[in-house]
């Protein structure tokens, strides 16, 4: 993949969230051949001649417990709520307090 020389920062700031402000962690390995085959419905993505194309071509063929293990975990933040590090809950329906 080839890297710009400038990198505009702004966009690369607000795609992510600080670790801080995370209130849910989801293991999601049980899904990963089908977070795996998701991916791959992109068909033209995947064998496009974009920039990812490369990526997502490697991404595709990585084998499902490979594929879990590197992208097992899912990160998220509940819209209003604005707990410690502390609170963090592995399950999305038990409600951070």
């Amino acid at each position: 993949m080839r890297i710009p020389l400038r990198l505009d920062e702004d966009p690369v700031r607000t795609a992510y969230t600080s670790r801080a402000a995370i209130t849910h962690t989801v293991d999601v390995r049980r899904f990963a051949a089908r977070k795996r085959a998701a991916l791959a419905a992109h068909r033209s993505e995947v064998s496009g001649t974009g920039r990812i194309a490369p990526v997502l071509r490697v991404l595709v063929r990585i084998p499902a417990p490979v594929f879990g293990w590197l992208f097992g975990r899912e990160w998220f933040v509940e819209a209003y709520a604005a707990p410690a590090p502390s609170d963090v809950v592995a399950d999305i329906f038990r409600p951070v307090v």
